[in-house]
């Protein structure tokens, strides 16, 4: 069975959409046997073995010191698997891969997604942009999804003369679970003041993922790199978004937010907080879906039974898990309190009366 051929197809939200092709499981390091029935146990087995095999977040924890505590969980849950039934397997292999606490790894059945309690499958409200007055004007994107890239761009062409004779942009991402960063690349130059660091980050070098991230890497130093770093993490060099020139307006950006904001949303207020013209408005802190990225799947085989395990590949920056945010979220930069009616008032209000900090 082989690796999903394009992600995007599942309508995977909060994900980084870059690996697209077909990839059979590679022979060799670490590579999990395919099961060959619905058998719980048998999943379980393979779930286990690809997640140790190709998820970067695995090393991690297991360099973190954490081994014998996730070995104990996996006994237990092995056990637990190879005691259910079919239709109830999903939940035990779900309870399995949040002992991780990434979003991005996930598991999907009957195309559903257990673990969309914490994050939504689809964005509150409709993309669209409202004036609120002569200094002000709203932007609320709920979904960077490939789907929504176009009418992203078109929207901001149709309207850049009215954001761009504003004094305060409000970007409203509550809810918004992610997509793909190609969905917020015309928004850039509205928070952009200084060179935007961007990368491949460093990918955990197992012969799948390497061969998966061949398909669309083209740089021959890169190829080279992820050829002889198998085994272990391969850290690219990052490169710089620059613009020829800092628009004079908006002066001020807010970026609002919420518990729901995750994965490339969240990727937008990172590169967002290079600016010195951002803040991060909300009552708590972000999602917490960003440390491991570049998102791909394999089907489990069931009869009866669509089951997807989703997993990252590459992780945000080498330096993890120092640094972390699955764990935390963005924490805003202004706190809008639990008794606030009306969140972009509160968010207007303060953009009129005071001048953001430089970072």
């Amino acid at each position: 069975m082989p690796y999903s051929r394009v992600l995007r197809a599942f309508g995977l939200p909060a994900a980084q959409l870059l690996l697209l092709s077909a990839l059979a499981p590679s022979s060799g390091l670490g590579s999990p046997v395919f099961p060959q029935s619905c058998d719980c146990g048998e999943l379980f087995t393979f779930v286990v073995e690809t997640v140790e095999a190709n998820y970067p977040g695995y090393q991690d924890l297991i360099q973190s010191g954490a081994g014998s505590w996730l070995e104990g969980r996996t006994v237990e849950l092995e056990r637990k698997a190879r005691a259910v039934e079919t239709a109830d397997c999903a939940v035990v292999l779900h309870e399995w891969v949040r002992l991780f606490g990434d979003l991005h790894l996930s598991v999907r059945a009957n195309d559903q997604f257990t673990w969309s309690d914490r994050v939504p499958t689809t964005g509150g409200g409709a993309l669209r942009i409202k004036i609120l007055d002569d200094e002000s004007i709203l932007l609320r994107v709920p979904s960077f999804a490939v789907s929504q890239r176009q009418a992203i761009d078109s929207l901001l062409s149709e309207h850049w003369s009215s954001i761009t004779q504003r004094r305060s942009l409000i970007i409203d991402l509550r809810r918004n679970p992610g997509g793909t960063d190609a969905s917020f690349r015309e928004l850039l130059p509205l928070v952009y003041t200084d060179p935007i660091t961007v990368g491949l980050g460093a990918l955990w070098a197992s012969p799948a993922n390497v061969a998966l991230w061949k398909s669309f890497v083209t740089n021959p130093a890169q190829i080279q790199q992820m050829e002889e770093g198998l085994g272990g993490f391969v850290t690219f060099e990052p490169s710089l978004i620059t613009y020829d020139e800092t628009l004079a307006m908006p002066e001020r950006v807010a970026i609002l937010v919420d518990r729901y904001t995750a994965s490339s949303a969240e990727g937008f207020i990172l590169q967002a907080l290079y600016g010195s013209k951002t803040l991060v408005f909300g009552r708590e802190n972000t999602a917490g879906a960003i440390d491991y990225l570049n998102v791909t799947a394999v089907e489990l085989p069931c009869e009866g039974e669509t089951m997807l395990l989703a997993f990252p590949t590459s992780k945000r920056v080498a330096s993890l898990p120092d640094g972390a945010l699955n764990h935390t979220g963005i924490t805003p930069d202004v706190l809008i309190p639990d008794d606030t009616s009306d969140p972009v008032e509160f968010v207007r209000n303060y953009l009129s009366s005071v001048r953001p900090p430089r970072r």
